[in-house]
């Protein structure tokens, strides 16, 4: 466009100067050793604009010549750039429209020309692994590192995400481990950790780790509250399944005090004594437990745990009927005490209010007991049967 405007500007010039210089045109004489020139200004002027001119576009022509290889190799890589960018797209598309074996094949086609190549053999990654070509993920994640070895932190937690979500969950633990070793405080990291943990039921390191991130935000307060009672539930259990009082007393003692008021926590703990035989100590704390809230499954265990006196056992029951009113958990547990204590009337009185408001398998077959105590041997006979059908049912 500039060499078009350039020379209608020299002909508008040369007319210009034709025309204001046409009754007298000059005279211009030029003497170069044995050569001589003579011409009109006109001309000479028309000349060294027209030469000026031819000069100015021979030299745009070569300088063009010299770059056209360098723009040419541009415009090549732009283009290919441009295929890249958009063969990620496609290929992230058609990964979230589980489609992981077209995804792959967008993801690698193009990766070496995309900007951000770690992302491409990261989503390849994953597409390899939805289709189960685990040499493939594994190596795509090495060409993800190659690629950007200061990204190691997303490399890594991808490998943890893939490990977790095959159930690999020792080696999604030791790459996490090591993620945390790496960056401590990283909120995904953690977060992952903690998931980690939780699948794999290792309860103690996951305790030790909400402790350690309780102020810093990583999961929300319900969720953290949550996993806490539940680490300490589990380590309870755990510790009485050899049945030594000493572990689980020890157990009891690593739970936080704010912890200890906790109703599961606590009904865990007292679980934990009877399975170890301590049934003085089991009922004491269910005692002092159900002074203030009621607790049914506490009420069910104080029925089959001994006291030094089934009198006075059966007394606390019958304390409770008063404050929480005739529950049939609470009939229930008075009438086995009362079987237990060789009470019939009292046993047959309980039991039947129970299976008044609730009908239960453990009520009929309280009731099944009492009849065989009591030589009704056909009465027995119903009871148990009923109350077979009752637990198939449901």
């Amino acid at each position: 466009m500039m060499p078009i405007l350039l020379l209608v500007l020299v002909f508008a010039a040369a007319a210009a100067a034709g025309v204001y210089l046409l009754g007298d045109s000059g005279y211009v004489l030029i003497n170069l050793g044995a050569y001589m020139v003579e011409t009109s200004v006109v001309t000479l002027v028309v000349v060294a604009l027209g030469g000026g001119l031819l000069l100015l576009l021979g030299w745009r022509a070569l300088r063009g010549g010299i770059r056209a290889p360098g723009a040419i190799r541009r415009n090549l890589r732009q283009r290919r750039v441009e295929r890249a960018r958009t063969s990620y797209l496609r290929g992230t598309l058609r990964l979230t429209q589980g489609r992981p074996k077209d995804a792959e094949v967008d993801l690698v086609r193009h990766a070496a020309h995309h900007d951000y190549a770690l992302l491409n053999y990261l989503g390849a990654a994953e597409a390899a692994d939805a289709i189960g070509a685990f040499d493939r993920r594994d190596r795509y994640l090495e060409l993800a590192f190659s690629t950007r070895p200061d990204a190691e932190l997303s490399v890594l937690m991808k490998q943890a995400d893939l490990q977790s979500r095959r159930g690999r969950q020792a080696e999604a633990l030791a790459t996490l481990v090591r993620l945390r070793d790496l960056h401590p405080h990283h909120p995904g990291v953690l977060r992952r950790l903690v998931d980690v943990y939780e699948q794999a039921g290792d309860w103690e390191p996951l305790r030790a780790l909400l402790e350690r991130i309780e102020r810093e935000s990583v999961i929300p307060a319900e969720r953290w509250q949550a996993l806490m009672q539940t680490c300490y539930m589990r380590l309870l259990e755990s510790a009485g399944e050899h049945r030594r009082l000493d572990s689980v007393h020890g157990a009891w003692e690593s739970v936080a005090k704010r912890f200890r008021s906790d109703s599961a926590i606590r009904r865990a703990y007292i679980q934990q004594l009877a399975r170890c035989g301590a049934d003085g100590e089991a009922i004491s704390w269910i005692t002092q437990a159900l002074k203030n809230d009621w607790d049914e499954q506490l009420v069910l265990l104080f029925g089959e745990l001994r006291a030094s006196d089934d009198v006075s056992q059966l007394a606390v029951v019958e304390q409770w009927l008063r404050q929480y009113d005739e529950r049939p958990e609470l009939l229930l547990v008075a009438g086995r005490l009362c079987l237990r204590a060789r009470l019939w009337g009292r046993a047959r009185s309980y039991l039947e209010a129970s299976l008044g408001k609730r009908k239960s398998p453990d009520t009929l077959f309280a009731l099944a007991r009492l009849a065989e105590e009591t030589k009704e041997t056909d009465r027995a006979r119903g009871l148990y049967r009923e109350g077979l059908e009752l637990v198939l049912v449901h």
